[in-house]
This record gives structure tokens, C-alpha cells and sequence, in this order.
């Protein structure tokens, strides 16, 4: 796994104009507050009929796919690398900033492994399995979506945490989009606002720490929400410490929905 540092002036001036649900992110670049709920697991759920030989699923029991290497290169936007290094930070109106104290200095910075687990809350959505995704050493992940959903209403539980301790105290996970912002008619005809919006950047690190890490969230394919909530990277610093920072990553997509990513990634696991 290479990871570059590039320079792309327009990540610079994204205006985090959204918020998960599941997820409570700090605004970065913006001077009024938004609020907008672009989770997908609404009423329009509909459970399909449920196999017995589905029934496992439901369980703690994971496919286990070892040594789960990412394939493609992941392209690191330089504000990314400032906060991660602390040389920016994010003050308490949400806005980034140059770091006002001493800029912390580590050696190196060292990538660590990752583990992904994907669970079936609606019996068939993956096919009637568990999957749990160890990376290789020192890399992070890239998944398909495409490779496991096998159906086009359901709902799954979708959790991650690095292979090495995480560090609440020095931790940051930061996730930047790659779904496309888009608005959807619900039941009552309001509109419903849906997607990251391309290069914008959203910090979650206290809600990975108290939900996704430990419990997970759940996610429903209905209309592609699960490519509008997830489809992006997620970035951590794990920890800090004897002179090194362990950094990982993680990026979703899913190649069966170009019209709803902002790269068009072409599935390459």
C-alpha cells in the first residue's frame, strides 16, 4: 500500500454541510450550522421473505478472509496529513486551524493493519453469510460493497477498528466522501437530502469510539443509501507513542452504483 500526499486546493475550502445520522461530525469550514440526516435506515425497509438457511447469519459466526490486502493506491489530500500530524487542528467552532502549541514530532509514521466486519441484520442481504476482513501488515483496506450484497432491500451491520490498540486519548478518525450529494422524495413528499458531497471532510472520532467501533451501525441498501453513507475513506490515527504515530485506513465503494460516486471507482479486489 503507497500512500501519497497530494495538494488539492479545492479540499481546502469544502464546507461540511452534512451529518450522519449514525455519525456526529464536526463542521470544518462553515460559519452557520447544518443539520442534515442522510442515514438510510428509514421505514422503507422492506423485509423479504426469510429463508432457513439464512439463519445462521444472525449469529457471531464470520467468514474469514485473511491477509485482505487493499489493491489500488490511496491519495492522501494535504489538509488530511495536517490534521493526522497535528499541525492543524480543529477548533471548538469546527473550523480547522494552524496548531497554536508545540507541534508534537514523531519519527515515522507507520501504517497498521485493519479488521472490517459485515453482518446480516436482514437474513440474505449477504448471501446468507458474515464476513470479517483482516488486512494484510501495514496496509489498510479497500472493499467492493458490490462483491457482497446480494440484494436490493435489507439492512447490515457495519463495524471496523484497527489490528493495533487504539489510543482513545490520541486517536482521530476522519472520513472523507466519495458519494455524490443528492436529495430523494420520501413518503410524506419532503425531500430528503442523501451523500457525503464529493471531497468533503467529516470528523467522527468520538462517535467511531462509542458506536462503530464497539457496536456498529446498521445500513440499509434500499436506493443505494448504504453507497451514500459509507462511500468514501475513512482515515485513523491509531496512537502515538515511543517516537512513532500508527495511522490505517479504510475505503468503501460500490462498483454496482457509478451514477452515486463521485470517482466512478471500477471494483479492483
Amino acid at each position: 500500500m503507497v500512500f501519497k500526499n497530494i495538494n488539492q486546493k479545492s479540499n481546502q475550502n469544502f464546507c461540511l454541510k452534512c451529518l450522519l445520522q449514525s455519525f456526529k461530525y464536526k463542521r470544518i469550514y462553515s460559519s452557520w450550522p447544518v443539520l442534515i440526516l442522510f442515514y438510510c435506515g428509514l421505514s422503507l425497509s422492506i423485509i423479504t421473505c426469510q429463508k432457513k438457511d439464512h439463519s445462521d447469519a444472525s449469529s457471531d459466526v464470520y467468514e474469514v478472509k485473511e491477509d485482505y490486502g487493499a489493491t489500488q493506491e490511496i491519495f492522501i489530500p494535504t489538509i488530511i496529513w495536517d490534521l493526522l500530524e497535528e499541525k492543524k487542528n480543529i477548533n471548538s467552532r469546527g473550523k480547522i486551524e494552524s496548531f497554536s502549541g508545540d507541534v508534537k514530532r514523531f519519527e515515522e509514521n507507520v501504517f497498521v493493519g485493519l479488521i472490517l466486519r459485515l453482518k446480516e441484520k436482514t437474513p440474505g442481504i449477504l448471501g446468507g453469510k458474515n464476513f470479517e476482513f483482516k488486512s494484510k501488515n501495514s496496509t489498510g483496506l479497500f472493499i467492493d460493497l458490490a462483491n457482497y450484497i446480494k440484494g436490493s432491500k435489507g439492512t447490515f451491520i457495519f463495524s471496523f477498528e484497527p489490528s493495533y490498540t487504539l489510543d482513545p486519548v490520541s486517536a482521530q478518525v476522519l472520513f472523507l466522501s466519495d458519494s455524490i450529494a443528492r436529495k430523494e422524495t420520501t413518503v410524506d413528499g419532503q425531500g430528503q437530502k442523501l451523500g457525503g458531497g464529493c471531497g468533503r471532510i467529516y470528523e467522527i472520532t468520538k462517535s467511531y469510539i462509542n458506536k462503530i467501533k464497539e457496536q456498529g451501525i446498521e445500513v440499509n441498501v434500499s436506493g443505494g443509501r448504504h453507497v451514500s453513507l459509507l462511500a468514501g475513506t475513512f482515515f485513523l490515527r491509531v496512537a502515538q507513542e515511543l517516537g512513532s504515530r500508527a495511522l490505517t485506513h479504510l475505503t468503501i465503494t460500490d462498483s454496482k452504483y457509478p451514477e452515486l460516486l463521485c470517482d466512478k471507482i471500477v471494483s479492483k479486489e
